[in-house]
């Protein structure tokens, strides 16, 4: 990291801030969740390209979620939670790369009609969304989250579309955007497992749903870019994920979803680095 980043940081977000959130944070992953929550991706690939990408985005040429499997896998949890869960993110990757993302929404409210919906997107193609988007997104009670990043996107457009059609939408806005969390990942396997699960910044957080089987984190589910693209072998064994359709019941899996697991051996502690655009290079995730 630059040094007047170091020092702007250093402003903004004084120590001891950082100190009491990472162990607030840490005591909260280790604690059993009382209703589940996931991501699902709706493409794995993205039009942003940024460096470091705990998603691996930038490492997939194209790949969309098929709905079909999405209504099976929405249809099992319904049964195991009883339509009962916290709230599902639609993300990717770009969500809104999709083109039959409103076929998404409808499912999910289907299935979970309490439940909070949001799409989080770079914003880049939601003023080109028709108007079957923003109908959908209005009758369905779903928000919209811009996460936000150094690049222009027309916000007064934007702005327009969400009021015109009554739709929730939150700009993802902090002093901090031009920062970007990283976990490089220890190919030898030599960190240890119950400390990373701890202070990880996605553990039993950013839970994702993918290919019918749940996953504590995103590198987990989608380490099998950075396996193909730089021809690694980080395992990724059924210890690493539950199953949606061999889960007895929706403790079991929150059970889970809040312990340690194997895959955590590879992955040292997040830190911030500049945001930016990938390179493809294998020092964006991979401590050599």
């Amino acid at each position: 990291m630059r040094q007047h980043t170091k020092e702007i940081l250093k402003k903004i977000i004084p120590d001891w801030i950082l100190q009491f959130r990472r162990i607030y944070r840490a005591n909260k992953r280790i604690k059993r969740r009382s209703l589940l929550c996931f991501e699902v991706h709706l493409a794995d690939h993205c039009n942003l390209n940024c460096k470091n990408c705990s998603h691996f985005s930038p490492l997939v040429k194209e790949k969309y979620l098929d709905v079909t499997m999405f209504q099976h896998d929405c249809q099992r949890i319904s049964e195991l939670s009883s339509g009962r869960l916290k709230r599902i993110r639609f993300m990717g990757g770009e969500p809104l790369l999709h083109n039959n993302i409103i076929d998404f929404l409808t499912i999910g409210r289907k299935y979970f009609p309490k439940t909070e919906l949001e799409i989080w997107t770079n914003g880049i193609l939601l003023s080109k969304q028709p108007h079957e988007f923003w109908e959908t997104c209005r009758e369905k009670n779903i928000r919209i989250n811009i996460t936000k990043y150094p690049i222009k996107i027309n916000r007064e457009q934007i702005n327009n579309l969400a009021r015109q059609y009554s739709v929730k939408l939150v700009y993802q806005d902090n002093k901090t955007e031009f920062l970007w969390f990283k976990t490089k990942l220890d190919k030898n396997g030599r960190q240890n497992i119950e400390k990373s699960f701890k202070f990880c910044e996605m553990s039993n957080e950013c839970i994702h749903l993918c290919d019918g089987k749940l996953y504590t984190c995103p590198i987990i589910a989608y380490v099998k870019y950075l396996n193909n693209y730089f021809d690694e072998n980080f395992k990724v064994t059924e210890n690493d994920c539950i199953d949606i359709y061999k889960a007895k019941n929706i403790d079991e899996i929150l059970d889970f979803l809040c312990k340690p697991i194997p895959f955590c051996k590879y992955c040292g502690k997040a830190c911030l680095t500049e945001w930016g655009i990938s390179k493809k290079e294998r020092k964006e995730w991979i401590d050599e």
